[in-house]
Protein backbone atom coordinates (compact mmCIF):
# COMPACT_ATOMS: atom_id res chain seq x y z
CA UNK A 1 0.00 0.00 0.00
CA UNK A 2 1.39 3.36 -0.95
CA UNK A 3 0.63 6.91 0.01
CA UNK A 4 2.61 9.60 -1.77
CA UNK A 5 2.68 13.18 -0.61
CA UNK A 6 3.69 15.42 -3.49
CA UNK A 7 2.87 19.01 -4.31
CA UNK A 8 1.35 19.60 -7.75
CA UNK A 9 0.29 22.94 -9.22
CA UNK A 10 -2.80 21.80 -11.10
CA UNK A 11 -5.20 18.85 -11.58
CA UNK A 12 -3.40 18.11 -14.86
CA UNK A 13 -0.07 17.73 -13.00
CA UNK A 14 -1.74 15.46 -10.43
CA UNK A 15 -3.18 13.23 -13.16
CA UNK A 16 0.18 13.09 -14.98
CA UNK A 17 2.08 12.09 -11.84
CA UNK A 18 -0.53 9.50 -10.83
CA UNK A 19 -0.43 8.05 -14.35
CA UNK A 20 3.27 7.28 -13.86
CA UNK A 21 2.45 5.55 -10.56
CA UNK A 22 -0.37 3.59 -12.21
CA UNK A 23 1.98 2.18 -14.85
CA UNK A 24 4.06 0.57 -12.09
CA UNK A 25 1.30 -1.10 -10.10
CA UNK A 26 0.92 -4.84 -9.64
CA UNK A 27 -1.88 -7.09 -8.41
CA UNK A 28 -2.09 -6.77 -4.63
CA UNK A 29 -0.90 -3.16 -4.45
CA UNK A 30 -2.84 -0.80 -2.17
CA UNK A 31 -2.81 2.98 -2.62
CA UNK A 32 -3.90 4.62 0.63
CA UNK A 33 -4.84 8.29 0.57
CA UNK A 34 -4.38 10.45 3.66
CA UNK A 35 -5.85 13.95 3.46
CA UNK A 36 -8.96 16.05 3.91
CA UNK A 37 -11.68 17.17 1.54
CA UNK A 38 -10.66 18.67 -1.78
CA UNK A 39 -7.01 17.62 -1.79
CA UNK A 40 -7.33 15.77 -5.11
CA UNK A 41 -7.83 12.11 -4.14
CA UNK A 42 -10.32 11.37 -6.89
CA UNK A 43 -8.21 13.32 -9.39
CA UNK A 44 -5.22 11.19 -8.42
CA UNK A 45 -7.30 8.02 -8.91
CA UNK A 46 -8.22 9.25 -12.40
CA UNK A 47 -4.51 9.32 -13.20
CA UNK A 48 -4.00 5.86 -11.70
CA UNK A 49 -6.75 4.45 -13.89
CA UNK A 50 -5.20 6.06 -16.96
CA UNK A 51 -1.78 4.61 -16.12
CA UNK A 52 -3.34 1.15 -15.65
CA UNK A 53 -4.96 1.33 -19.07
CA UNK A 54 -8.47 1.71 -17.65
CA UNK A 55 -11.17 4.24 -18.56
CA UNK A 56 -10.32 7.53 -16.84
CA UNK A 57 -13.99 8.42 -16.21
CA UNK A 58 -13.52 8.17 -12.44
CA UNK A 59 -16.04 9.47 -9.90
CA UNK A 60 -15.91 9.71 -6.13
CA UNK A 61 -17.17 6.57 -4.34
CA UNK A 62 -18.50 8.61 -1.38
CA UNK A 63 -22.06 7.32 -1.61
CA UNK A 64 -21.38 3.93 -3.22
CA UNK A 65 -18.46 3.12 -0.84
CA UNK A 66 -16.65 1.49 -3.77
CA UNK A 67 -16.36 2.06 -7.49
CA UNK A 68 -14.98 -0.73 -9.71
CA UNK A 69 -13.04 -0.19 -12.93
CA UNK A 70 -12.27 -3.18 -15.15
CA UNK A 71 -10.26 -3.56 -18.31
CA UNK A 72 -8.18 -6.15 -20.11
CA UNK A 73 -5.56 -6.19 -17.34
CA UNK A 74 -5.70 -5.30 -13.66
CA UNK A 75 -8.93 -4.09 -12.07
CA UNK A 76 -9.05 -1.00 -9.86
CA UNK A 77 -11.23 -0.89 -6.73
CA UNK A 78 -11.74 2.67 -5.48
CA UNK A 79 -12.97 2.84 -1.86
CA UNK A 80 -14.16 5.72 0.31
CA UNK A 81 -13.80 5.14 4.07
CA UNK A 82 -15.14 8.54 5.19
CA UNK A 83 -18.05 6.99 7.12
CA UNK A 84 -16.14 3.94 8.41
CA UNK A 85 -15.28 4.01 12.11
CA UNK A 86 -13.74 0.59 12.70
CA UNK A 87 -13.32 -3.06 11.69
CA UNK A 88 -17.02 -3.91 12.14
CA UNK A 89 -18.10 -1.03 9.91
CA UNK A 90 -15.50 -2.07 7.36
CA UNK A 91 -16.70 -5.68 7.29
CA UNK A 92 -20.27 -4.54 6.63
CA UNK A 93 -19.13 -2.87 3.38
CA UNK A 94 -17.87 -6.17 1.94
CA UNK A 95 -14.33 -4.77 1.80
CA UNK A 96 -12.76 -8.14 2.63
CA UNK A 97 -14.62 -9.87 -0.21
CA UNK A 98 -12.93 -7.89 -2.99
CA UNK A 99 -10.09 -9.78 -4.77
CA UNK A 100 -6.95 -7.84 -3.85
CA UNK A 101 -4.81 -10.57 -5.44
CA UNK A 102 -6.42 -9.79 -8.79
CA UNK A 103 -6.35 -6.01 -8.74
CA UNK A 104 -5.36 -2.76 -7.07
CA UNK A 105 -7.10 -1.00 -4.17
CA UNK A 106 -7.23 2.82 -3.99
CA UNK A 107 -8.58 3.83 -0.57
CA UNK A 108 -9.70 7.34 0.37
CA UNK A 109 -9.74 8.30 4.08
CA UNK A 110 -7.33 5.47 4.91
CA UNK A 111 -6.61 7.08 8.26
CA UNK A 112 -9.94 5.60 9.40
CA UNK A 113 -8.78 2.02 8.83
CA UNK A 114 -5.01 2.08 9.48
CA UNK A 115 -5.25 -1.03 11.69
CA UNK A 116 -6.90 -2.98 8.85
CA UNK A 117 -4.45 -2.13 6.10
CA UNK A 118 -2.28 -5.00 4.75
CA UNK A 119 0.68 -6.02 6.90
CA UNK A 120 4.13 -5.15 5.62
CA UNK A 121 2.91 -2.26 3.51
CA UNK A 122 4.32 1.23 3.11
CA UNK A 123 1.97 3.51 5.03
CA UNK A 124 3.41 6.86 4.07
CA UNK A 125 6.26 8.57 2.32
CA UNK A 126 7.44 12.14 2.12
CA UNK A 127 10.23 13.28 -0.16
CA UNK A 128 11.71 16.75 0.16
CA UNK A 129 14.45 18.10 -2.12
CA UNK A 130 15.54 21.32 -0.47
CA UNK A 131 18.59 23.46 0.25
CA UNK A 132 17.88 23.11 3.97
CA UNK A 133 20.15 20.58 5.69
CA UNK A 134 19.04 17.14 6.83
CA UNK A 135 19.40 18.27 10.44
CA UNK A 136 16.67 20.87 9.85
CA UNK A 137 14.10 18.63 8.13
CA UNK A 138 14.56 15.01 9.21
CA UNK A 139 12.81 15.06 12.60
CA UNK A 140 9.94 17.37 11.54
CA UNK A 141 9.32 15.05 8.57
CA UNK A 142 9.26 12.01 10.84
CA UNK A 143 6.81 13.71 13.19
CA UNK A 144 4.57 14.65 10.25
CA UNK A 145 4.59 11.10 8.90
CA UNK A 146 3.49 9.73 12.25
CA UNK A 147 0.76 12.35 12.55
CA UNK A 148 -0.52 11.65 9.02
CA UNK A 149 -0.81 7.93 9.68
CA UNK A 150 -2.19 8.20 13.21
CA UNK A 151 0.82 6.41 14.68
CA UNK A 152 3.13 7.20 17.60
CA UNK A 153 6.84 6.65 18.15
CA UNK A 154 6.01 3.57 20.22
CA UNK A 155 4.47 1.96 17.13
CA UNK A 156 7.77 2.03 15.22
CA UNK A 157 9.45 -1.40 14.96
CA UNK A 158 12.73 -0.25 13.45
CA UNK A 159 14.51 2.35 11.32
CA UNK A 160 16.07 2.09 7.85
CA UNK A 161 18.51 4.66 6.52
CA UNK A 162 20.65 5.17 3.41
CA UNK A 163 24.24 4.41 4.43
CA UNK A 164 25.95 5.65 1.28
CA UNK A 165 27.26 6.58 -1.11
CA UNK A 166 26.25 10.21 -0.91
CA UNK A 167 27.11 13.52 0.68
CA UNK A 168 29.45 12.99 3.62
CA UNK A 169 27.54 15.46 5.79
CA UNK A 170 24.13 14.21 4.70
CA UNK A 171 24.99 10.59 5.40
CA UNK A 172 26.44 11.38 8.83
CA UNK A 173 23.36 13.41 9.81
CA UNK A 174 20.93 10.73 8.64
CA UNK A 175 22.77 7.89 10.32
CA UNK A 176 23.32 9.85 13.54
CA UNK A 177 19.61 10.65 13.70
CA UNK A 178 18.59 7.04 13.15
CA UNK A 179 21.09 5.76 15.72
CA UNK A 180 19.84 8.28 18.28
CA UNK A 181 16.18 7.36 17.70
CA UNK A 182 16.97 3.63 17.78
CA UNK A 183 18.86 4.06 21.06
CA UNK A 184 16.06 6.14 22.58
CA UNK A 185 13.29 3.71 21.58
CA UNK A 186 15.45 0.59 22.10
CA UNK A 187 14.61 -0.80 18.67
CA UNK A 188 16.83 -2.04 15.80
CA UNK A 189 17.90 -0.26 12.65
CA UNK A 190 19.49 -1.13 9.31
CA UNK A 191 21.67 0.69 6.80
CA UNK A 192 20.88 0.25 3.10
CA UNK A 193 23.08 1.11 0.13
CA UNK A 194 21.78 4.27 -1.51
CA UNK A 195 22.34 2.60 -4.88
CA UNK A 196 20.38 -0.47 -3.84
CA UNK A 197 17.51 1.71 -2.65
CA UNK A 198 17.38 3.39 -6.05
CA UNK A 199 17.07 -0.03 -7.70
CA UNK A 200 14.29 -1.17 -5.34
CA UNK A 201 12.14 1.88 -6.04
CA UNK A 202 12.15 0.78 -9.71
CA UNK A 203 11.09 -2.75 -8.84
CA UNK A 204 8.52 -2.91 -11.66
CA UNK A 205 11.35 -2.97 -14.24
CA UNK A 206 12.14 -6.59 -15.07
CA UNK A 207 15.77 -6.84 -16.05
CA UNK A 208 19.03 -5.05 -15.29
CA UNK A 209 19.00 -1.81 -13.30
CA UNK A 210 22.07 0.40 -13.08
CA UNK A 211 22.04 2.93 -10.25
CA UNK A 212 24.40 5.85 -10.88
CA UNK A 213 25.23 8.81 -8.67
CA UNK A 214 27.57 11.71 -9.29
CA UNK A 215 30.96 11.29 -7.61
CA UNK A 216 33.55 13.74 -8.97
CA UNK A 217 35.16 14.68 -12.28
CA UNK A 218 34.42 11.83 -14.75
CA UNK A 219 33.63 9.33 -12.00
CA UNK A 220 30.29 7.96 -10.82
CA UNK A 221 29.13 5.72 -8.01
CA UNK A 222 27.56 2.70 -9.68
CA UNK A 223 25.58 -0.34 -8.62
CA UNK A 224 24.34 -3.09 -10.91
CA UNK A 225 21.20 -5.03 -10.02
CA UNK A 226 18.63 -7.36 -11.54
CA UNK A 227 14.90 -7.11 -10.83
CA UNK A 228 12.33 -9.82 -11.51
CA UNK A 229 9.43 -7.56 -10.60
CA UNK A 230 9.23 -8.84 -7.03
CA UNK A 231 12.78 -8.64 -5.70
CA UNK A 232 16.14 -7.04 -6.50
CA UNK A 233 19.48 -8.89 -6.54
CA UNK A 234 22.93 -7.29 -6.67
CA UNK A 235 25.02 -8.43 -9.65
CA UNK A 236 28.26 -7.07 -8.20
CA UNK A 237 29.50 -4.93 -5.28
CA UNK A 238 28.80 -1.19 -5.47
CA UNK A 239 31.76 0.93 -6.43
CA UNK A 240 33.15 4.10 -8.00
CA UNK A 241 34.42 4.07 -11.57
CA UNK A 242 34.96 6.18 -14.71
CA UNK A 243 31.88 6.86 -16.82
CA UNK A 244 33.55 5.43 -19.94
CA UNK A 245 34.39 2.18 -18.18
CA UNK A 246 30.83 1.78 -16.89
CA UNK A 247 29.38 2.47 -20.35
CA UNK A 248 31.52 -0.32 -21.84
CA UNK A 249 30.42 -2.75 -19.13
CA UNK A 250 26.74 -1.97 -19.68
CA UNK A 251 27.09 -2.45 -23.44
CA UNK A 252 28.76 -5.82 -22.87
CA UNK A 253 25.67 -7.08 -21.03
CA UNK A 254 23.80 -7.30 -24.31
CA UNK A 255 20.37 -6.49 -22.87
CA UNK A 256 18.22 -3.47 -21.99
CA UNK A 257 19.31 -1.54 -18.89
CA UNK A 258 17.30 0.90 -16.78
CA UNK A 259 19.35 3.87 -15.55
CA UNK A 260 18.35 5.53 -12.28
CA UNK A 261 19.98 8.17 -10.10
CA UNK A 262 21.22 11.74 -10.34
CA UNK A 263 24.01 10.83 -12.78
CA UNK A 264 21.77 9.36 -15.50
CA UNK A 265 22.52 12.29 -17.82
CA UNK A 266 26.26 11.65 -17.47
CA UNK A 267 25.99 8.25 -19.17
CA UNK A 268 26.24 8.50 -23.00
CA UNK A 269 22.93 7.66 -24.67
CA UNK A 270 22.52 4.25 -26.31
CA UNK A 271 19.58 2.33 -27.75
CA UNK A 272 19.67 -0.29 -24.98
CA UNK A 273 19.67 2.31 -22.16
CA UNK A 274 16.40 3.53 -20.66
CA UNK A 275 16.12 6.36 -18.13
CA UNK A 276 13.81 5.95 -15.13
CA UNK A 277 10.81 8.25 -14.95
CA UNK A 278 11.12 11.48 -12.93
CA UNK A 279 8.90 9.92 -10.23
CA UNK A 280 11.45 7.16 -9.47
CA UNK A 281 14.71 8.60 -10.75
CA UNK A 282 15.89 10.20 -7.49
CA UNK A 283 16.27 8.54 -4.11
CA UNK A 284 13.22 8.30 -1.87
CA UNK A 285 12.20 6.47 1.28
CA UNK A 286 10.21 3.79 -0.52
CA UNK A 287 13.26 2.16 -2.08
CA UNK A 288 15.19 2.15 1.20
CA UNK A 289 12.23 0.58 3.04
CA UNK A 290 11.66 -2.07 0.35
CA UNK A 291 15.32 -3.08 0.55
CA UNK A 292 15.24 -3.02 4.36
CA UNK A 293 12.34 -5.49 4.39
CA UNK A 294 14.76 -8.06 2.95
CA UNK A 295 17.74 -7.13 5.14
CA UNK A 296 18.85 -8.22 8.60
CA UNK A 297 18.37 -5.80 11.49
CA UNK A 298 21.39 -4.20 13.12
CA UNK A 299 22.03 -2.63 16.49
CA UNK A 300 22.82 1.11 16.51
CA UNK A 301 26.44 0.26 17.34
CA UNK A 302 26.74 -1.70 14.08
CA UNK A 303 25.45 1.09 11.84
CA UNK A 304 28.08 3.12 9.96
CA UNK A 305 28.21 5.09 6.68
CA UNK A 306 29.81 3.54 3.59
CA UNK A 307 31.22 6.35 1.45
CA UNK A 308 32.81 4.15 -1.27
CA UNK A 309 35.74 6.55 -1.32
CA UNK A 310 38.09 7.97 1.25
CA UNK A 311 37.03 11.09 3.12
CA UNK A 312 39.31 14.13 2.86
CA UNK A 313 41.05 13.49 6.19
CA UNK A 314 41.95 9.95 5.07
CA UNK A 315 43.20 11.19 1.70
CA UNK A 316 45.37 13.85 3.40
CA UNK A 317 46.81 11.21 5.73
CA UNK A 318 47.70 8.97 2.80
CA UNK A 319 49.39 11.88 1.01
CA UNK A 320 51.48 12.62 4.11
CA UNK A 321 52.46 8.98 4.46
CA UNK A 322 53.50 8.76 0.80
CA UNK A 323 55.55 11.97 1.17
CA UNK A 324 57.66 10.49 3.97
Amino acid sequence: MLKIQKTTASPAETVAFAEQVGKRLHAGDVIAYFGGLGVGKTTFTRGLAKGMGLPDVVSSPTFAIVQEYHGSGLSLYHFDMYRIEGAMDLESTGFYDYPLDEGVFAIEWSENIVSELPAGCLLAQQSVYTKRTHSQVILPLAERLLADTGLQWQDVDGFAVAKGPGSYTGLRIGIAAVKAMAYALQIPCVGISTLEGLAWQNLSWQGVICSVMTARQALVYAGLYRSDGTTVTALRPDGMQPVAELSEQLAALGEPVLLVGDAVEEIPAAAFLHAASPATKLQNGAGICLAAAQAAWQTPEELFPEYLQLVKAEKDLQEKQRAK
